[in-house]
């Protein structure tokens, strides 16, 4: 399947944070306590996009799990903290279609280095399926300390049919910078605008294959009521 496909990165005013709280808010603080009473400590989000082969619907997951949920091990000179992501996709009748299990390990040389990196380890794992509506059951095991922590969530895969004009599904963005001829971007994953001062992008991406050299893309913004707050071109 060929695809013309473009990405566009859309600056968004931070007004619209007071505006538009259909955003999740930010994690409360004390997420070490939230760990041990089962509360979810870690934040995911599931993008899609076309698949390679007709049929199928490319579905990216991304994990954030924050350095302070993990037990970090002295191993003789660095600490290592390991751990397993498990992800059990249903259909909407609540049948197991797949399930997938990861594992994952961050190694430091000091415990204040862990301080000083971002806030979670970001973790990005893809797999295929049909176009549909799924229940994702996500787990996050601490692997020396076996506790874990659980979030569900119910996705939609898009149709990226062939002679259509499609979009993907939106990334927020927690970072953009340039390291030389690449654009590298750092994906907000729990959707946190709070901390935000001045404005935040947002990632998604065109795809046609009608031969269609231009075209028009309209953005609204709608509240948790669906009322639109901001409409833009």
């Amino acid at each position: 399947m060929k695809w013309m496909n473009l990405a566009l990165l859309m600056l968004v005013p931070c007004w619209l944070a007071a505006a538009a709280p259909c955003l999740r808010s930010q994690p409360e603080p004390g997420e070490e306590f939230f760990l041990k009473s089962e509360r979810r400590t870690f934040s995911a989000d599931v993008l899609t996009y076309p698949g390679d082969s007709a049929g199928v619907s490319r579905v990216d997951i991304y994990f954030e799990v924050p350095y302070h949920s993990l037990q970090f091990v002295n191993q003789g000179g660095f600490f290592r903290a390991s751990y397993e992501l498990i992800v059990a996709i249903n259909d909407t009748a609540d049948r197991l279609i797949t399930e997938k299990v990861w594992s994952g390990k961050v190694e430091v040389d000091s415990i204040q280095e862990v301080r000083m990196r971002r806030p979670g380890e970001i973790v990005q794992k893809s797999v295929n399926l049909p176009p549909g509506r799924y229940l994702f059951n996500i787990r996050v095991r601490d692997l020396e300390t076996d506790r874990a922590s659980a979030s569900r969530l119910r996705i939609t895969v898009a149709d990226y049919a062939i002679g259509k004009w499609k979009v993907s599904d939106a990334m927020l963005l927690k970072g953009l910078e340039t390291q030389g001829e690449r654009m590298v971007i750092t994906p907000n994953i729990s959707a946190s605008i709070s901390d935000v001062s001045d404005s935040f992008f947002v990632f998604l991406k065109l795809y046609n294959d009608l031969g269609v050299d231009s075209g028009l893309v309209i953005v609204e913004v709608s509240d948790r009521g669906s009322v639109p707050v901001r409409t833009d071109t």
